[in-house]
C-alpha cells in the first residue's frame, strides 16, 4: 500500500500532460504547442473545433494572485488544454494544470463536457490571435476559396465597417457612392479611388475621407495569405456595405 501511495505521489507531482511540444509564442507570456493541435470531427465528418495545449507564464494578474493565495505556493506557469470553435469564434478550457517554481504539479482539473463554459472571443484580443492561429490549420490550404476567405475575414470586415462608419457624415439627399480601396497586410491603407460616383463631389469626398481617417487599420488576419486585401465599399445614406474584390 505504501509503495502504491508513493507511486501515486510521484505521478501526480511529475506528470507532464504534454510529453513533447513545439512551443510558439502568441502573446507576451503565453505559448501554444503547435504539435498538440487536434481536430475534433463529429459523426457527420464536420469539424469546427480544435483542441490544443497552451502554456501561460505567471504575469501576476488576478488569476495567478488568487491561485497562489489558495495553495500557499508560488506558481510558475499553467498548462491549459483549450478548445476553440472556429465557426462560432468561441473558446473554452478543457483541462488546467498549475505548476510551482520547480515545475511540479500543484493541482489539476479536467472539465467534463457539461462543465465547459464557452466564451465569445472579442476582437483585437489575445483570444482572437490564438483563434486565427489555430483555425489557420483548417483554412490555410483553401484560403483562396471565396467561401473560406469570407469566413476568415468576417469579423475583420464587421469591425472595419463599424470603424469607417464612425467617420462618415452622409450629406442629405445624396446618391450612393462606391469606393474601391486596398489594405496592406500590416493594416496600412495602400490606395483608394471612386468606383461609382454619387455625382456629388462633396459626397464622394466624404466617403473617401471616412476610409482615410479610419486608417491605419488592424493588421489582416494571419490566416489570410494574400499580401493585401482589395475591398469595395458602397456608401448609401447611413449604411455602408463592404465586400471583398477577388
Amino acid at each position: 500500500m505504501k509503495k502504491f501511495f508513493l507511486l501515486f505521489v510521484f505521478l501526480l507531482t511529475y506528470i507532464q500532460p504534454v510529453s513533447s511540444a513545439t512551443w510558439e509564442q502568441f502573446s507576451e507570456k503565453s505559448y501554444i504547442d503547435t504539435d498538440s493541435i487536434e481536430e475534433n470531427v463529429d459523426f457527420n465528418g464536420n469539424s469546427n473545433e480544435y483542441y490544443f495545449w497552451t502554456k501561460n507564464l505567471n504575469n501576476k494578474n488576478d488569476y495567478f494572485i488568487y491561485q497562489e493565495k489558495k495553495y500557499g505556493k508560488k506558481i510558475w506557469y499553467t498548462l491549459v488544454k483549450t478548445v476553440i470553435n472556429c465557426k462560432e469564434k468561441k473558446i473554452a478550457n478543457k483541462s488546467v494544470y498549475l505548476y510551482d517554481l520547480k515545475s511540479h504539479v500543484i493541482d489539476n482539473y479536467d472539465f467534463k463536457d457539461f462543465e465547459i463554459e464557452w466564451e465569445s472571443i472579442p476582437p483585437e484580443s489575445v483570444g482572437e490571435s490564438l483563434c486565427d492561429f489555430v483555425c489557420k490549420s483548417k483554412y490555410q490550404e483553401d484560403a483562396n476559396d471565396n467561401n473560406n476567405v469570407e469566413y476568415i475575414l468576417s469579423s475583420y470586415l464587421k469591425e472595419l465597417q463599424k470603424r469607417i462608419k464612425m467617420n462618415f457624415d452622409y450629406p442629405p439627399n445624396s446618391n450612393p457612392v462606391t469606393i474601391d480601396f486596398e489594405i496592406a497586410k500590416d493594416g496600412e491603407l495602400l490606395s483608394y479611388a471612386v468606383h461609382k460616383s454619387s455625382k456629388n463631389k462633396k459626397t464622394d469626398n466624404q466617403a473617401i475621407d471616412s476610409i482615410r481617417l479610419a486608417s491605419p487599420y488592424r493588421p489582416l488576419p494571419v490566416t489570410y495569405t494574400q499580401s493585401s486585401l482589395k475591398l469595395r465599399g458602397k456608401f448609401d445614406y447611413n449604411d455602408i456595405d463592404i465586400i471583398v474584390l477577388y
